[in-house]
């Protein structure tokens, strides 16, 4: 997914590698910086802001928040909101199936 905010472009990258004691483990890269989060099954430790950019005094920002784990499956949900400021765009990705 890319976000775009005044003609800038922030990749970012999202997955998650572990579940463990109700625990999910995530990796995400934004802005081309790695970054590694625990997110829990109860509030407020199941989500984690993220800043889009730096430029004024009211920034722009996504949040993401984890819903769930299905162990039978191995998938896990969660919902990402933006709070955009009517000044970003977020682009989805497609990604390849292997």
């Amino acid at each position: 997914m890319d976000f775009y905010y005044y003609s800038n472009i922030y990749p970012f990258e999202f997955r998650w590698t572990l579940f463990k004691n109700d625990i999910l483990t995530t990796l995400y890269r934004y802005d081309n910086f790695p970054r590694q989060i625990e997110l829990y099954k109860n509030p407020p430790l199941n989500m984690f802001r993220v800043e889009i950019a730096n430029f004024f005094e009211i920034n722009p920002y996504f949040t993401i928040e984890f819903l769930e784990f299905n162990r039978q499956k191995e998938v896990a949900s969660f919902v990402m909101r933006v709070y955009n400021f009517k000044e970003v765009r977020a682009e989805l990705k497609k990604e390849k199936v292997k």
